[in-house]
């Protein structure tokens, strides 16, 4: 491994168009991550491609510096911060805003993963006018093990929440009611449905790893087949109990690290998206499942707030035989209320990038009063 590692590259591939992208006319800046294994057209962090306003990025000399002199700070506050996810990358990050909020006034910074990126910033909190804006994105059950104290997310003007039912559990962690359910956003113009589909059997298709609820999963593509034989599985990622299930079941395949290509092509030719979850706030995955055109079935936490009846079938944690039963009457194996495709669709354009983005910009007005 490197010992100078280089800086991070925090942006998607894909190019939006100007007709796409919404005009911001306030001081904001970003405060940018992506994860690695985000799709292009994925992840949280696409805002920034949406938004015109400019991302803060560390410079040359302050990154070299992140990665010799001060690496052993940033690699101190990593470990000992008590933040799961921040790193040193971070702290250089930090660095780099605190460097260009000395230089001016009055401006907004969006921290697009707050969780992860705000630390040291806490102190300089209402300095020279400044507002600090951060997007939340772990559901409550998570922050035990996240965090060791909260105390830093009191420093924020404003809160964005990725859920509804979250708004509760942050608005006491900063004592102030300055938290807000903007959606998270989706790519329709990538994710779209097919204009014709081939005649195939009926294809369900799960996607992805981060909270999703494996047994639950697990238990249902073997309940299914055991029922009938004409419903396929097509199971995304690398978790070994996708692998053991596709060993095991006849009609279930697992397949992982497919290209961008793949995976919109895996959405768009399946019948419904099966997704067991643990818990949650938002899922890349079902809204890019809408998106293609196709219905969903998971469970319930924070998800719900995307989903409507005509698309998506929502139940308890755990519950197996709702699943089985959604799966069974959308395959035309049991009657009751079938699911719409179109209705799937139309439910994704409310979350446009662009119309997410507009809700953001008169959220930086509003903090910036």
């Amino acid at each position: 491994m490197k010992l100078l590692q280089p800086l991070p590259d925090v942006h998607s591939p894909l190019v939006v168009s100007e007709q796409s992208k919404v005009l911001c006319p306030y001081p904001v800046k970003f405060i940018r991550f992506r994860y690695r294994h985000h799709a292009a057209p994925s992840g949280y962090d696409r805002i920034c491609d949406y938004i015109d306003a400019p991302a803060i990025r560390p410079s040359r000399v302050l990154h070299v510096a992140g990665e010799t002199l001060l690496r052993p700070v940033g690699l101190w506050h990593a470990k000992r911060g008590g933040k799961y996810e921040y790193s040193r990358y971070d702290f250089t990050m930090e660095m780099a805003v605190i460097a260009d909020l000395l230089r001016c006034q009055g401006g907004l910074y969006h921290f697009i993963y707050a969780e992860k990126s705000f630390h040291l910033l806490e102190r300089y909190s209402g300095r020279r006018g400044h507002r600090f804006v951060g997007t939340v994105h772990h559901p409550e059950d998570h922050q035990s093990w996240m965090f060791q104290s909260h105390s830093h997310f009191k420093a924020f003007d404003h809160l964005v929440s990725m859920d509804r039912r979250s708004i509760e559990y942050w608005e006491s962690v900063t004592g102030q009611r300055n938290v807000t359910w903007i959606p998270h956003g989706v790519d329709v113009d990538y994710f779209r449905p097919l204009m014709s589909r081939s005649v195939g059997p009926f294809r369900v298709v799960f996607a992805g790893q981060h909270d999703r609820d494996f047994e639950a999963l697990s238990q249902v593509v073997r309940t299914v087949a055991e029922r009938t034989s004409d419903i396929h599985f097509v199971l995304i990622g690398k978790h070994q109990q996708l692998k053991e299930l596709a060993s095991q079941v006849p009609n279930a395949v697992q397949v992982e690290n497919l290209t961008d290509e793949e995976y919109l092509k895996a959405l768009q030719e399946a019948d419904l998206l099966l997704l067991p979850l643990l818990s949650s706030t938002v899922c890349n995955v079902v809204l890019e499942g809408m998106a293609c055109g196709t219905p969903v079935v998971t469970t319930g936490g924070g998800i719900e707030d995307y989903l409507e009846d005509e698309s998506a079938v929502v139940v308890l944690k755990g519950d197996v035989e709702g699943m089985v039963d959604a799966i069974l009457v959308q395959a035309d194996v049991r009657s009751g209320h079938k699911l719409s495709s179109h209705s799937a669709r139309r439910q994704s354009e409310r979350f446009s990038w662009s119309e997410v983005s507009r809700r953001h910009v008169e959220l930086y007005a509003s903090a910036l009063q």
